[in-house]
């Protein structure tokens, strides 16, 4: 009101002197001064409008400051369940920004309650300019005293809402890291089961020769680095997702869970890859020794012809040797192909048998290729030198069929032909058949696997016999070892079989050197043959002679060497399928 009417009087005087009214001096010195005055004043309540409107934002600012910390403490740092891994990530954005807010609402709260302490702090002075005397003075004081606690419990309250938004984030980040990780593994998994299903459908059949084998090999190689890489990368996610559940005090079900699957799946993976990897190194190595010896009879055949005399005997040893690998080779390749056709894996029971169908034919072709080559060289044999007919030979040689046929009987009825039985079925024993104990050579439709190794006996060779000779002559006593392996443990039984045949020739008589006799073992009661009126035949009576050397010649060769072999065989043919 005092300001209006002192505006009204100030416009009638600027009206006078724009009338041409002279207006006094002192009037003037008193509008100079009132001037004066009403600006103090204007001042004065300036100042007094600022400290309230500071006042009142910054009161403003401290309550929304608390009510917005205590809310996020609540709801984003004491609530959120960190079992729920895939809200970890979402509930970490939310805390950051909320953060961000509230350094903001800080920052403005703390200038503001600076700002009002400044206001509060600054001297009052009246309408002429002087400060209030100390009777009117007015004592911000305990204002400014309470401005600057609340400034303090802010920031003792930010301080400690720091430190526990921290350690949430970082539990936070930890739970999201292990959502992640384990999210990756998860798709770590998939791709070793769809690695799997490929090497299934594009990777599990055989090739035909030496080079497609190869290269069969290397794609295989270049796969199960690719899978070998994918189970590592799953393998550290779950790692390291397992040290950070044991940081956040976390279940670890889930964790071992996907471990469980990833070792399944590279358990499955590499099986049938270390299978198929198997299958193709005996093919190959299978191939290349056909081929060897394809080789070799060729050039044997081509040198038939120009051999004699001592020789032909090497030749003719040599091609022992030869027929006996070969025997061997057509051994594998008969198991090789049983391997072929059956499934890689049991998941791959439903695919059909011919998938290796062009691998069986090409070993097939072959084994009949290195047959025929054999029965060529005993046709050149027969031809050039005077070993034999070759027709009576071929009449009289059984069938590959019949051969393999009698194989099986033999292995089937060999629990009932062993002395002290070890109580093993033959059934399971026959896993350890393998083509390195088979030492006789399969006939062919030639003599070409008519060898000295059959039956591992003692005769001369058939192209070494001297002509018939008539004479009657007692051969000496022969001992025989038979040796059996069962599966679980490796015991050795011997058995030792007395014979005596007599034979007769034609000719004058060869003075034969007396031979060591060894009795024959004690014949069990419940053994005893009954035509031979339930007795045990008793040895004839012979002159005392010197005790028979120890055996450390081709018995003892063959029990040590006979292990080795088993041993090779085993791990070529039964372990690795």
């Amino acid at each position: 009101e005092t300001y209006g009417q002192y505006a009204e009087l100030l416009h009638k005087m600027q009206a006078s002197i724009q009338s041409g009214v002279a207006i006094p001096e002192d009037l003037q010195a008193q509008r100079d001064f009132m001037d004066f005055v009403i600006r103090s004043f204007a001042t004065r309540l300036e100042r007094r409008r600022n400290i309230l409107i500071s006042s009142a934002r910054f009161y403003r600012l401290v309550s929304e400051y608390f009510q917005t910390t205590s809310d996020v403490y609540e709801n984003l740092v004491m609530t959120p369940d960190l079992e729920q891994l895939e809200k970890a990530h979402g509930t970490l954005m939310q805390l950051q920004e909320s953060q961000s807010n509230i350094d903001l609402l800080e920052e403005a709260l703390v200038r503001e309650g600076e700002k009002l302490t400044d206001l509060l702090a600054m001297p009052v002075k009246d309408a002429l300019g002087r400060e209030i005397s100390d009777g009117f003075r007015l004592d911000y004081g305990a204002d400014i005293h309470n401005v600057r606690e609340i400034l303090e419990m802010t920031k003792a309250r930010s301080e400690l809402f720091r430190d526990n938004v921290e350690l949430q984030r970082v539990t936070l980040e930890q739970a999201s890291h292990i959502y992640t990780y384990e999210s990756d593994a998860t798709q770590a998994i998939e791709w070793l089961d769809e690695l799997f299903e490929v090497m299934l459908k594009h990777h599990s059949h055989v090739g035909c020769n030496v080079l497609e084998i190869q290269q069969q090999k290397d794609d295989q190689q270049l796969f199960e680095e690719t899978a070998k890489g994918t189970y590592e990368f799953g393998f550290q996610l779950l790692l390291a997702a397992l040290s950070l559940r044991n940081s956040c005090k976390l279940c670890e079900e889930h964790n071992r869970q996907l471990a469980g699957k990833l070792d399944d799946a590279w358990a499955r993976l590499q099986s049938a890859g270390h299978h198929h990897m198997t299958r193709l190194r005996v093919t190959a190595v299978l191939h290349r020794t056909l081929n060897k010896h394809c080789q070799e009879l060729i050039e044997m055949t081509k040198h038939v012809p120009e051999v004699k005399g001592d020789h032909l005997a090497r030749l003719l040893q040599r091609r022992e040797s030869i027929l006996l690998e070969v025997a061997r080779m057509i051994r594998l390749a008969r198991l090789l192909k049983s391997r072929l056709k059956e499934p890689l894996c049991p998941e791959q029971s439903g695919v059909s048998a011919d998938y290796n169908r062009s691998a069986v034919d090409a070993i097939s072709e072959r084994v009949a290729e290195v047959t025929a080559l054999a029965e060529q060289l005993d046709a050149a044999l027969c031809s050039c030198h005077d070993i034999g007919d070759i027709s009576d030979i071929l009449e009289s040689s059984p069938t590959q069929e019949d051969w393999y046929g009698s194989l099986d009987k033999s292995s089937s009825s060999c629990g009932t032909a062993r002395s002290g039985g070890s109580g093993k079925s033959c059934g399971e024993e026959d896993e350890f058949v393998t083509a390195s104990e088979c030492t006789c050579t399969p006939p062919s439709r030639s003599s070409s696997y008519h060898t000295a190794s059959e039956g591992e006996t003692s005769y001369a060779l058939w192209w070494d016999k001297s002509p018939p000779q008539e004479v009657n002559e007692l051969i000496e006593v022969t001992d025989t070892q038979k040796i059996r392996f069962s599966k679980e443990e490796c015991t050795l039984s011997r058995e030792i079989v007395a014979t005596r045949r007599e034979e007769t020739r034609i000719g004058e008589p060869v003075p034969s050197v007396p031979a060591p006799s060894v009795p024959p073992p004690p014949v069990p009661a419940e053994e005893v043959d009954p035509e031979l009126g339930g007795a045990a035949p008793e040895p004839p009576p012979e002159s005392p002679r010197t005790p028979p050397p120890p055996l450390h010649d081709h018995q003892e060769v063959r029990v040590l060497k006979q292990p080795l072999y088993q041993g090779i065989a085993k791990r070529a043919l039964t372990g690795v399928f």
